[in-house]
């Protein structure tokens, strides 16, 4: 079990299960499920993984290796099986996958030459990790796969993206055409599995799917301040007395002083690649007492964390004519600190998007990327609240806000960029 090399280890123990398939005699499953329930036993805690230790003791070697080998080994195991402990294991090889390698933001997986020393490498000048494109459908069964166990359609968001073109198929393609094409024999060999998993309504709600919105707040006065989630309803909660400002939206919510609002975000959103986007407009300033001189004007804008905390949390504020994005970690750290230009004393409405990975952190304005770090790390989980027009230790809000949306994928440029254009006035 302890070789360098998965490959070694699964490829046989495929080949017994399809054995199995064939004649259905228990010796060839039995041999197999030795080596499964190796990997069973090193699979390790999957909260140790998220929060930055070393991950499974032979998946640091090279993701790649359990992407297109290991896993294949657990579905099949599983699916002739049904044992819990491996659909475990599998789950948390695509949770790890998802966290670690996908990137949206570049539409591809990320491998980099040699796991141990990822971080080393990033730290290096100029030190890029290799992007495998989108169409790598030799992933794509596990993640199907995953999604037919869980009913959560998420896991095929990577692959749903591009799928017009994943590797050289369009829509209608006949395939007798491409069928003396070698490249393209071998694409469909790997391909027909990750698509007969797919749901038959996959076209219909595949927009939907790639967004994996998760939370979704108008902020107008006429729906009352109701927030959705695909679990249901959202009722807010007001911290104070709440005022209301005319956009080309409707009237919606102002925020002022120390009084805000707050709903319930889904649980540890900030622990995977996800995005926040909202609205917003510089309010008059009506506090009570001058703000901290040398903050100049600082107004909390956006903070995602649990109860009232700092630690592992997404906070933004305008400083001026800055608008700062931060990170921060389980000790209450900041890990990413960025500072962008904000055109707030114009007296227009502004759409601000937010996109974290473990590999970046950029901050868009208006549609355009305004700032951005390629060195950043993801919060634990225990995201509980989202604040509007608040962040601890200073509750100037002072702004109008609208639409607040959250994504349980980090968008790429291009998906911001329509956001902002679906309601630019």
């Amino acid at each position: 079990m302890l070789t360098e090399d998965e490959r070694s280890t699964s490829k046989p123990a495929v080949a017994l299960l399809n054995i199995y398939d064939l004649t259905r005699d228990r010796k060839y499953l039995d041999q197999a499920k030795e080596i499964v329930e190796g990997f069973n036993a090193i699979a390790g805690d999957v909260l140790k993984e998220f929060q930055g230790e070393p991950p499974f003791r032979t998946w640091w070697l090279y993701h790649g290796d359990f992407w297109y080998h290991v896993q294949d080994l657990l579905v099949r195991y599983h699916n002739a099986t049904g044992d819990e402990s491996t659909l475990a294991t599998l789950m948390k090889t695509v949770d790890l996958h998802l966290r670690d390698s996908w990137d949206s933001e570049r539409e591809g997986w990320c491998v980099f030459d040699n796991q141990p020393f990822v971080s080393l490498m990033r730290k290096l000048p100029g030190a890029e990790p290799r992007i495998r494109g989108p169409y790598s459908t030799e992933f794509g069964l596990s993640f199907a796969y995953a999604a037919r166990m869980t009913g959560d359609m998420g896991y095929l968001a990577p692959f749903l993206e591009n799928l017009e073109e994943l590797d050289g198929l369009s829509p209608g393609q006949s395939w007798q055409e491409r069928c003396g094409n070698r490249y393209f024999t071998r694409s469909q060999w790997l391909f027909v599995p990750f698509i007969s998993l797919l749901p038959q309504d996959w076209p219909a709600k595949r927009e939907k799917i790639v967004l994996q919105e998760a939370f979704r707040a108008g902020l107008k006065q006429e729906d009352g301040l109701a927030a959705w989630s695909p679990k249901g309803k959202i009722t807010p909660t007001l911290h104070g007395e709440l005022a209301w400002t005319e956009s080309p939206f409707g009237k919606v919510v102002r925020t002022h002083g120390q009084n805000w609002v707050s709903y319930k975000t889904p649980q540890d959103i900030l622990a995977l690649p996800g995005s926040l986007s909202f609205w917003v407009k510089k309010g008059e300033a009506t506090w009570g007492r001058r703000p901290w001189p040398w903050y100049t004007e600082l107004r909390g804008l956006v903070h995602i964390a649990d109860a009232g905390s700092q630690t592992n949390a997404l906070d933004l504020m305008c400083v001026g004519n800055d608008l700062w994005t931060r990170l921060y970690d389980q000790r209450g750290w900041d890990t990413v600190a960025l500072s962008a230009s904000f055109p707030w004393n114009d007296g227009k409405w502004h759409h601000v998007a937010v996109v974290w990975t473990r590999l970046s952190l950029t901050v868009y304005v208006d549609g355009n990327q305004a700032a951005r770090s390629e060195s950043s790390t993801l919060p634990d989980g225990g995201q509980k609240t989202i604040h509007i027009g608040y962040r601890p230790g200073n509750w100037y809000g002072q702004a109008g806000f609208h639409d607040v949306r959250i994504f349980r994928t980090a968008l790429p440029a291009r998906r911001v960029k329509e956001i902002y254009e679906e309601k630019r006035h």
